[in-house]
């Protein structure tokens, strides 16, 4: 388990270590371990989980952040689904196979082959699946875990090259409960994405299919 000095720039800026934090401490890797293992033990019967989030995304390509606020839910491998509520929201799904955009208001969708690029869409939606559901974490991830007063930070380092096409780091802030609080990660263009979760709950079934309304353009912005 290590962090490296790329992953100390991205922590500098963002808020998961506040400065005021009266207390932290980087875990052993034992002690890491065993926290991470209790992680896992807590979410062994969620098949399905949902929760509300608020979120921010900065880039070097971007005037100014754009902000959203939805429901997300996540289910391992790959299962997926983003909902934007907003006028001119979205929603985002992955059944595994394909990955779909929808935007109601105008009519139009994006159809995404996840199998196609040699896999490595697939292998970073996994990577992001299982760090929402804090599993399999020290398979797909390098990890550094710290105390934070009474939370602990997370950070994830994708171990594929595959999944590093798509995001470079993860952080996660799990609350004194063991419920995912908030999540950050940063994709290789420089894009930072930072969420806060609120309300998480286990769901029975999730919803991962998407079948275009009747009148929708569908395109494939890369040819599949």
């Amino acid at each position: 388990m290590r962090e490296d000095q790329g992953v100390r720039s991205i922590l500098a800026s963002l808020f998961l270590l506040p400065i005021g934090a009266a207390f932290a401490q980087q875990l052993s890797d034992r002690d890491a371990e065993s926290y991470l293992k209790q992680l896992a033990a807590s979410r062994s019967g969620a098949a399905v989980t949902e929760v509300d989030f608020s979120e921010t995304r900065t880039s070097p390509l971007l005037k100014e952040p754009i902000t959203s606020q939805g429901t997300l839910q996540f289910e391992p491998p790959d299962h997926f689904r983003r909902e934007i509520t907003s006028q001119n929201g979205s929603t985002m799904i992955s059944d595994g196979t394909t990955f779909w955009i929808y935007y109601p208001a105008l009519k139009e969708a994006e159809r995404y082959s996840i199998k196609s690029a040699g896999g490595a869409a697939a292998a970073a939606m996994q990577a992001l699946v299982a760090a929402f559901q804090v599993r399999d974490l020290e398979r797909l991830f390098q990890v550094t875990v710290t105390r934070v007063d009474d939370s602990y930070r997370i950070v994830l380092i994708p171990r594929q090259h595959a999944q590093r096409k798509f995001v470079t780091s993860i952080i996660l802030l799990i609350g004194p409960t063991r419920e995912l609080s908030k999540a950050a990660w940063k994709s290789p263009d420089g894009e930072i994405t930072e969420i806060n979760f609120a309300n998480e709950r286990s769901i029975k079934a999730g919803d991962f299919t998407f079948h275009p309304p009747d009148g929708t353009e569908i395109t494939t912005p890369l040819g599949r």
